[in-house]
């Protein structure tokens, strides 16, 4: 590293913060579409004429996999991926 970058200890811990960030994002995200997919799934088993235990696994199941694609979908990996806005980039 002979022309002044950082420390790569800093580079570690960068990386080691956005990993968890990101890990706690998808957790919350995660957790909430369970919550919501297990409501909404006792609620069409009871329509349904199901037992509210299929429906809440199934909603559960259904509502994780939503809530983490939803959260894939709408939001980068990195925050580092936006070009900084303080700087125009055709200079």
């Amino acid at each position: 590293m002979s022309n002044g970058d950082k420390d790569p200890v800093n580079e570690w811990a960068f990386l080691g913060r956005g990993i968890l960030r990101t890990f706690k994002r998808d957790v919350i995200a995660i957790a909430l579409g369970v919550v919501i997919g297990a409501v909404i799934g006792v609620v069409v088993a009871y329509i349904l004429g199901r037992s509210s235990q299929f429906g809440i696994k199934f909603g559960a199941l259904v509502g994780a996999f939503i809530g983490l694609a939803a959260r894939s979908w709408t939001s980068r990996l990195f925050d580092f991926d936006h070009p900084p806005r303080d700087k125009n980039p055709d200079a």
